[in-house]
């Protein structure tokens, strides 16, 4: 099967941004003591990735990661690594196409870019949507091409979007209710430490012994 007749390649400065963007935040989260914040953070976001993709699988399928196009006496091959998202579900692995045409591809950008993103609708003849979505399965799949540009192959792990949802969902959910806070508020006139009642003993903590007015935790 031809890959789409339109391919967006990613800038990799696009890329190099996000990645810094990310790593900030962490190193930022993880020196104010934050890990439950910053996870609950990364695992919203990778959910709404997640939804958008889920609900955009339907009318279209679309794929991210690398490409590379290999063409040989009027036959083209296209090899890619990345994750495939169509039907309801997620793939997770490599796949080459090869056929039959002396033409290329049409690309928006520079068709050598190590990283893409592509869109292109629905196969007609794919699984129905309900039956694609409810699968959790392994591809290997490899059969002769009859040409010298190798077998036509596809080895995938498929993930249907529902469960990815639920799970990136937990965080989140958990953060937001305040059953999983980095420090929970203590009232007033108990230790900030562990919440111990300092009523009667309001410079230091009995408990953890925390000196309250030094801000800082004296072994006892």
């Amino acid at each position: 099967t031809p890959p789409p007749s339109t391919a967006l390649p990613i800038a990799p400065t696009a890329a190099w941004i996000a990645l810094a963007g990310v790593l900030a935040l962490s190193t930022t989260a993880l020196l104010l003591h934050r890990p439950r914040a910053l996870c609950a953070f990364l695992s919203l976001i990778v959910l709404a990735l997640t939804a958008y993709a889920w609900v955009d699988s339907y009318p279209a399928a679309r794929f991210i990661g690398a490409k590379r196009f290999i063409p040989a006496s009027g036959q083209n091959s296209e090899e890619k690594w990345g994750i495939t998202s169509a039907d309801g579900a997620l793939q997770f692995g490599y796949e080459q196409s090869i056929w039959a045409d002396l033409t290329r591809p049409v690309f928006l950008g520079d068709s050598t870019s190590p990283l893409w993103s592509t869109r292109a609708p629905a196969a007609p003849d794919e699984d129905p949507p309900a039956k694609a979505a409810a699968r959790l399965t392994w591809i290997n799949q490899s059969r002769s091409s009859g040409t010298s540009l190798g077998n036509q192959t596809h080895r995938a792990v498929v993930i249907p979007h529902w469960p990815m949802v639920a799970l990136f969902s937990i965080a989140p959910l958990a953060w937001l209710m305040g059953s999983w806070r980095d420090r929970k508020p203590q009232p007033k006139g108990r230790c900030p430490n562990c919440g111990y009642d300092l009523r009667a003993t309001p410079e230091r903590c009995p408990e953890c012994g925390l000196a309250v007015g030094e801000g800082k935790t004296i072994r006892q």
